[in-house]
C-alpha cells in the first residue's frame, strides 16, 4: 500500500492524485483510466475524475491502494 501525504490541502482531486502518484501521465489518461472502472474510494466505484479525495479515504486502482493522509 502506497501513502499520499496532503500537506497543508485538506483535499484533493482524484485525477490529481492519480498524477502526482505517477499512475497517470496525463490528466486525459487519468479521466480514462476512471471511467475503463478501475478506480474504487473506500469500496465504492467511483465514475468521476473530479472527484474530491479526503485525508483518510483509500483509493484503489488496478488492484494497488492508495492511503490517502
Amino acid at each position: 500500500m502506497q501513502t499520499f501525504y496532503l500537506d497543508d490541502k485538506d483535499k484533493i482531486k482524484l485525477s490529481k492524485l492519480l498524477l502526482e502518484m505517477c499512475i497517470c501521465f496525463s490528466k486525459e489518461e487519468a479521466e480514462m483510466l476512471v471511467s475503463m472502472g478501475d478506480v474504487f474510494v473506500n469500496g465504492i466505484y467511483e465514475s468521476d475524475p473530479d472527484a474530491q479525495i479526503f485525508s483518510g479515504d483509500v483509493v484503489k486502482v488496478d488492484g494497488e491502494k492508495i492511503q490517502v493522509e
